[in-house]
């Protein structure tokens, strides 16, 4: 999208973030030459990510709910220019998928046209059975039916000198053992970006056995090992992050996407107790639960940052890494 529509959706984009009706602008940071960046865009309540390798290339994964498309077009423009090399779907749900559908489709809402967002750059998912049947999904396949293809474990994304690699997807793991999965969150495509020493987790709302969910998470990091970076999956849902996953994982620093007072209940308080005991550095794009109420607030830990909109990470070879321009220990 160019030109007097995409200003003007800027224009709009601005006015909601003044009147507090939608995402905040994004506080661009200039990204380190020698580093790659993620960004967990704030899209409410939903999950929608931007990672940049050294060179340039830039991937989308996911891309909030219906009505987000704004967000993920102006985290586009401002992160990386408006340039989209390849996009990963990690499963159908609507909070994931929403948006993006909207954003792949531009204004006009048809694909294959000039208003398409990240035109040219493949989109990957884990496949498609049909037994999506919602209309947030008939226009998923609308955008990827030129352009879509399964992803697979094991297959790698160039970024530079870094790289994405391709951990799981509908439950199959890279020792080629596969967990049977039937949940949608269970299906997500997974990912370890790595960059040097440097190692970030991306996996969705892939689930750790909680609330009778198959647990995928601690066979896979079993396989992966420690990581710098958890992107938490599923928004800290009870369904996800196990303790015996996140005691392999052991990261340095957390991010979680969510919405402020969201009807979820997100994050779980046994989650956000596992992620502080861990002595990571938590990050959240929302506040979370702000008032008693059928959720109950959350309690965050004391050095937590939560509520911050776009939470910028940046990931050196040597193993820094920075969250929002601070370097964590």
């Amino acid at each position: 999208m160019s030109g007097a529509p995409h200003a003007a959706m800027g224009l709009l984009v601005l006015l909601c973030a003044a009147l507090a009706c939608g995402p905040r602008p994004p506080t661009t940071q200039t990204r380190p030459g020698d580093a790659v960046r993620i960004v967990a865009v704030d899209v409410g309540q939903g999950d929608c990510s931007l990672v940049l390798g050294p060179d340039g290339t830039t991937i989308l994964i996911d891309g909030g709910g219906p009505s987000r498309q704004d967000a993920v077009w102006a985290a586009v423009d401002a992160y990386s220019g408006g340039r989209v090399d390849h996009v990963v779907v990690t499963h159908y749900d609507a909070d994931h998928l929403g948006g993006l559908s909207s954003f792949l489709l531009g204004a006009d809402g048809r694909a294959g046209t000039d208003d398409d967002g990240a035109a040219g750059a493949t989109i990957w998912d884990y496949g498609d059975d049909g037994s999506c049947t919602t209309q947030t999904c008939d226009r998923y396949r609308q955008s990827r039916t030129l352009r879509g293809a399964q992803a697979t474990v094991g297959q790698r994304f160039p970024l530079g000198d870094a790289e994405l690699v391709v951990v799981a997807v509908n439950g199959q793991l890279p020792d080629g053992t596969r967990v049977p999965v039937l949940d949608e969150n269970e299906r997500s495509v997974t990912v370890v970006l790595s960059h040097g020493v440097f190692r970030a987790l991306l996996g969705g709302d892939l689930t750790g056995g909680g609330n009778g969910t198959a647990d995928v998470e601690t066979p896979l990091a079993r396989q992966v090992g420690r990581v710098d970076v958890l992107k938490v999956n599923h928004h800290g849902s009870e369904t996800s992050t196990n303790q015996m996953a996140l005691a392999l994982w052991a990261p340095r620093a957390a991010v979680l996407s969510l919405g402020t007072d969201n009807t979820y209940c997100h994050p779980a308080a046994t989650v956000v107790d596992r992620l502080g005991q861990t002595g990571a550095a938590l990050f959240a794009t929302g506040q979370g639960i702000t008032s008693a109420g059928r959720c109950g607030a959350t309690t965050w830990p004391l050095a937590a940052t939560v509520g911050v909109g776009d939470v910028v990470v940046d990931g050196f070879r040597d193993g820094e890494v920075r969250v929002d321009g601070n370097t964590i220990p």
